[in-house]
């Protein structure tokens, strides 16, 4: 499939064994995101979303019966509460996701009536949901994922779309909107902001977790990450994530599908490691800012006037300050547009085996938008055309402390994950991951 200059990467795999999941579309430039096989792949996350949420539901129910609460707690033991808490979030986040997947699949956001577009929505998903929804079509979710999959297959090999006479092909078809036009950014990112909100709040109160994710790319990882956590279905933590993904591109291609996995999980972990690296620098950039902030005679004056127009932790202290906000209204007031965009930085020299882009946010990053300078100005200096008053100290004695708590817990989690991914040992099929991951723990962070 052709890819347009602007669209972000398509495919990842996380939840299951060979399954597909779309890259978040959050900062995305208008495009062509409703060819067939980005329809197939959507109806497949929305299928694996219903059969997940179904697993889970399970989880709950068993726990409300004395026996097998019993055996859980036997194996979960005093995490057992915040495993429950956690698959509880997990459903609430699987349910918004299923939804959204099958608004994509069915070209909703194409559709440049949206109120149209969510009375069609609603409508076709009950069709959908009385189909496949509980553990009773169980089977018909497999067989459909599988032709599903067989049709991706067909087509990004060029072959002839495979027999679409089976009954589960005929109803996704039918759900499909015949008529799709181009849809406006502003419609497309009003809807990714709903699923943003959620995840956003479910990585906040996950205990596992417990901060706020810099960038979408990170704010999704951490998502699929916290299902491999703390689940007897994945002993090996996000390894197991790492080998879906690998096992995924071997069954694709015979000839360099090993090779294909090797290098997507490598940078996968490369990208985690710039998390553990920005996070732990930021940590201590706020670490400085609060010993100023709380040194300061004066509560009555503005940062600008004790410290200066430039600190290294004004830039991680408002972007804290914009996500809490984000999480809680949908929007930053002044910013109108997501705090969370992501920056690819692929600048650096790409050589075989070898880092070639850094993961960064707005605030932080080396070369910001203008938006984001502008943004973090205003709020230091001050802009009286936008009524924006200068953040003064006694403001901040208490955020800053929030600030500092968050990036520890981002740290930890990111140092975490590195130390599950180097545990593995370099003997085996991850030993390119286990070597990046210890490389990146040992350097000078």
């Amino acid at each position: 499939m052709n890819k347009t200059p602007h669209q972000e990467p398509l495919f990842a795999v996380a939840e299951r064994t060979g399954q597909f999941v779309v890259s978040d579309f959050t900062d995305a430039e208008p495009g062509d995101l409703l060819d067939s096989v980005t329809r197939d792949i959507h109806f497949i996350n929305a299928l694996s979303g219903i059969s997940d949420i179904n697993s889970r539901l399970g989880f709950v129910a068993a726990l409300g019966t004395k026996s097998n609460r019993q055996r859980i707690q036997k194996e979960y033991g005093p995490s057992t509460d915040a495993v429950s808490e956690g698959v509880k979030n997990n459903i609430k986040l699987l349910a918004v996701n299923v939804k959204y997947e099958f608004a994509r699949a069915i070209g909703m956001f194409a559709i440049a009536d949206q109120d149209l577009a969510k009375q069609y929505a609603r409508e076709k998903f009950e069709i959908f949901r009385t189909e496949f929804d509980g553990t009773g079509n169980a089977k018909k979710r497999t067989d459909a994922i599988e032709y599903l999959r067989k049709d991706i297959e067909a087509k990004q090999n060029n072959q002839t779309m495979i027999n679409r006479t089976s009954q589960s092909a005929h109803l996704l078809d039918s759900l499909v909107y015949s008529e799709p036009v181009t849809t406006t950014e502003s419609a497309l990112e009003d809807e990714d902001v709903l699923t943003t909100q959620e995840k956003l709040r479910a990585i906040l109160k996950d205990p596992r977790a417990g901060f706020y994710p810099a960038t979408n790319e990170e704010k999704n990882q951490i998502i699929a990450y916290l299902d491999y956590l703390d689940n007897p279905a994945y002993p090996l933590g996000i390894n197991n994530q790492f080998l879906e993904i690998l096992n995924h591109e071997i069954r694709l291609s015979a000839t360099n599908g090993k090779a294909r996995g090797i290098a997507a999980i490598t940078s996968i972990t490369h990208e985690l490691g710039d998390y553990y690296i920005q996070s732990a620098k930021q940590l201590r950039d706020l670490q400085d800012l609060a010993d100023k902030i709380y040194n300061c005679p004066n509560p009555a004056v503005t940062l600008q006037e004790e410290i200066g127009d430039y600190h290294q932790g004004y830039a991680p202290l408002i972007r804290f300050m914009d996500l809490k906000e984000f999480s809680k209204r949908g929007i930053v007031s002044k910013l109108n547009r997501s705090p969370l965009r992501t920056k690819r930085n692929e600048d650096i020299q790409a050589t075989k085996g070898i880092k070639n882009k850094v993961i960064e946010d707005q605030y932080t990053a080396s070369n910001p938008t203008d938006a984001f300078k502008n943004r973090i100005n205003d709020l230091i200096q001050g802009n009286n055309r936008k009524n924006v008053q200068p953040l003064k100290i006694k403001e901040l004695r208490l955020v800053v402390q929030d600030a500092i708590s968050d990036q520890a817990k981002r740290n930890y989690f990111a140092e975490a994950r590195l130390k599950e991914l180097s545990s593995m040992g370099i003997d085996g099929i991850l030993r390119s991951v286990a070597i990046t991951a210890s490389s990146i723990l040992y350097s000078k962070v």
